[in-house]
């Protein structure tokens, strides 16, 4: 896709994403749960801590963010967006998504962190767990997939 068409995208996936604290702090305000235990991932900005790389798990090299919303995930990585689709069912996650490449500078390095990120994310369903300060994502033999932090 060239790049000229991802702008508008872009633009628009910034601006809902910028959107995100308000529509959690009117949730609170509202009285309304943001997470039940079962699926309180959604409704909120993550940062990925931490990442399954094939052999073991890291820590992210960069502040790659992700949101789950009404089925819908998106992501900012230092090498552009990624956004799809998701199902949360009970304790158990299923993600499909792709990285929009910006058309800004990408070192090989970022690159490869943020294909490793969408492959931890996409390979398979991923039982949620609740953490100190987040979730730990698993796969379906209990390996530690993706940690997920609070963006502060």
């Amino acid at each position: 896709m060239p790049a000229k068409r991802l702008k508008p995208f872009i633009v628009l996936w910034v601006a809902a994403l910028l959107s995100l604290p308000t529509l959690s702090l009117s949730l609170a305000a509202d009285g309304k749960q943001r997470g039940d235990g079962r699926n309180g991932i959604e409704n909120e900005l993550w940062m990925v801590a931490a990442y399954f790389d094939g052999m073991t798990v890291i820590e992210s090299r960069s502040a790659t963010l992700i949101t789950f919303i009404n089925g819908s995930v998106q992501g900012e990585t230092r090498c552009g967006a990624f956004g799809g689709n998701y199902y949360v069912s009970d304790r158990m996650l299923r993600i499909q998504a792709e990285i929009i490449l910006d058309s800004g500078p990408c070192f090989e390095a970022d690159l490869r962190e943020a294909s490793t990120i969408l492959d931890a994310l996409n390979a398979g369903e991923r039982r949620i767990e609740q953490s100190a300060n987040g979730y730990v994502l698993r796969d379906s033999l209990g390996a530690v997939r993706i940690v997920l932090r609070r963006r502060q």
